[in-house]
């Protein structure tokens, strides 16, 4: 019953865009499907030959695995875990929410100033090292509600920043190939974090420390991928066409 709302959704989206939405290619022109098939592998092929652009994959894509380990793990970890109440947790959770809702309003305000390159890179960097103190916290110490939250919150929270900013970085590379690379992105990004996320759940063993492990992994990845192969700097250029 839960699928029934979202099926109506589909359905009637799909008659409105049929109704309503001209066709743009002009009337005669067909395109085969192994035509087709050729024109998404060969975008996608300029896509993965982009190192810079590649980097980026590797950076937003291991962030969003970040991200997925806590969703995956949040519900033992402060219910569980912390023993917080059942009234408690959406409120902890919600405080994720309104750290990326921040990050991302300052993220448009220091647009003024600061290229979008250069803020998911502070983005990631600072993902990262909120999930080594998160890991060395967890490793070291007794961890405590009070200690694991702001770290995961101004952690997570940086989504905000990287997302919008690295997206809008990213796409500048592909003005003929935007929506090979928009795929390949949302592919990545998904399958990167339900990998993850399973794996953290395959290792859990009672502790905080396979999630803590392992959103500082996924952060590490992330940071190296961005920096190491998409470099420091945020100079642009754009793919073959």
């Amino acid at each position: 019953w839960a699928v029934i709302p979202s099926f109506v959704i589909a359905a009637l989206m799909f008659v409105l865009l049929g109704w309503q939405v001209p066709e743009s290619r002009a009337r005669g022109a067909q395109i085969s499907l192994r035509a087709l098939a050729a024109g998404m592998v060969r975008n996608y092929g300029v896509v993965f030959r982009h190192r810079r652009a590649v980097g980026y994959l590797l950076g937003m894509g291991f962030a969003s695995a970040t991200m997925f380990v806590f969703l995956s793990s949040s519900a033992f970890a402060y219910m569980e875990f912390f023993g917080t109440s059942e009234t408690l947790f959406p409120v902890l959770f919600g405080a994720n929410i309104l750290t990326m809702m921040i990050a991302n309003r300052a993220g448009v305000f220091a647009l003024r100033w600061v290229e979008p390159e250069l803020l998911c890179r502070i983005g990631v960097v600072v993902l990262f090292v909120m999930m080594l103190l998160l890991a060395l916290y967890v490793g070291l110490f007794t961890p405590t509600l009070y200690g694991v939250v702001p770290l995961i919150m101004l952690g997570v929270g940086m989504m905000g920043l990287i997302y919008p900013q690295g997206i809008a970085s990213y796409l500048h590379f592909f003005p003929q190939q935007a929506g090979a690379a928009s795929a390949l992105l949302g592919i990545l990004q998904f399958t990167l974090g339900a990998l993850s996320g399973a794996l953290v759940n395959v290792l859990h063993d009672g502790s905080l420390q396979p999630m803590a492990f392992g959103m500082a992994l996924c952060a590490f990845i992330s940071v190296t991928g961005l920096l190491g192969v998409a470099g420091f700097t945020g100079r642009n250029d754009a793919a073959p066409h």
